[in-house]
């Protein structure tokens, strides 16, 4: 196990030496942009959603479907927009060793699978977005914490 450990400390020193410290952050610019794309799109479309509904409702409290509905529909839209950013992130980081931008690697997945290749998997990330979503919307709303501007509740506080 030692040394098991001090190979992988000499190979960890090696990559440092020869790529420089900023090997460690490689791949963060894609990350953080993923990141802003989805949290922008997800307040987005929650704030949508959530005025939608309430207005529909009008002034009857939301039950727990429309919570549902709030939570599936933001974590749908957020899923469509961001799967295409993931896939190219991921193949960006399998292809790193080429070094090669952003631009290049959208162009030769579209080119190689289209449009039905970068949302391959979306299924998927659909139902782990959507259950996170619906998950954290109502366990945030049960213990009433959600910022003021985000409550899902269209019933006025009485102080």
């Amino acid at each position: 196990m030692t040394t098991l450990w001090n190979q992988g400390n000499v190979q960890m020193w090696k990559v440092v030496k020869e790529d420089g410290f900023m090997i460690f952050f490689r791949g963060w610019d894609s990350i953080f942009s993923r990141q802003v794309v989805t949290w922008v799109t997800y307040l987005l479309a929650y704030d949508y959603f959530r005025e939608t509904t309430m207005k529909r409702r009008k002034d009857k409290p939301l039950n727990v479907w429309d919570k549902i509905f709030i939570g599936s529909a933001t974590g749908f839209v957020a899923c469509l927009l961001n799967t295409p950013f993931d896939m190219f992130k991921t193949q960006a980081q399998k292809d790193s060793p080429l070094k090669k931008n952003a631009v290049y690697i959208s162009q030769l997945m579209f080119k190689q699978h289209g449009v039905s290749g970068i949302y391959s998997s979306f299924i998927m990330r659909f139902l782990r977005s959507t259950w996170y979503s619906v998950t954290t919307l109502l366990v945030m709303d049960y213990f009433n914490a959600l910022p003021a501007r985000m409550k899902l509740s269209n019933q006025k506080e009485v102080k």
